[in-house]
């Protein structure tokens, strides 16, 4: 489930930390038994698809981890130094119109976008900064934290 959804199966056990959000039902299997766990909003960063070429190593980006942060939703990345790539963001809030507050050190430009009808969707493109100390794969680290601005 997103990070900060809010579940509304009633029967739901739920287990929520900073990094993680965990949702249980329980029921008595006989010939048949569906298990449905309700939620609503919650953050999630869903990136790009970019399979590697056959004998080529990836490009794409890496997440490392997604966080709830003083409310914020803090997503760490890696990527190759200088390149821009583009995620699909998905908010709490089922407005487009509402804002968004992006903050980061790292991350040379963050750009957003709305994604058409899809109203908690956004386009969010992060360019990785072409200075400071790549790994072995010229992979760079860069930390962007979310949040929706109240209105």
């Amino acid at each position: 489930m997103p990070l900060g959804a809010r579940v509304t199966t009633a029967a739901a056990a739920v287990q929520s930390t900073a990094g993680d959000l965990h949702a249980s039902v329980r029921g008595a299997l006989d010939r048949q038994l569906t298990l449905t766990v309700g939620y609503s909003g919650g953050w999630a960063i869903v990136p790009p698809v970019m399979p590697p070429t056959i004998g080529a190593r990836s490009a794409a980006p890496r997440v490392l981890s997604e966080r709830i942060v003083n409310g914020d939703y803090q997503v760490a990345f890696e990527g190759l130094a200088g390149q821009s790539y583009t995620f699909r963001l998905l908010t709490p809030v089922p407005d487009a119109n509402a804002p968004l507050r992006v903050m980061s050190a790292e991350a040379s430009a963050v750009g957003v976008r709305p994604v058409p009808d899809a109203p908690r969707a956004r386009l969010v493109t992060v360019t990785f900064p072409s200075t400071g100390t790549p790994n072995s794969d010229n992979y760079v680290p860069a930390t962007v934290r979310f949040s929706v601005a109240p209105q």
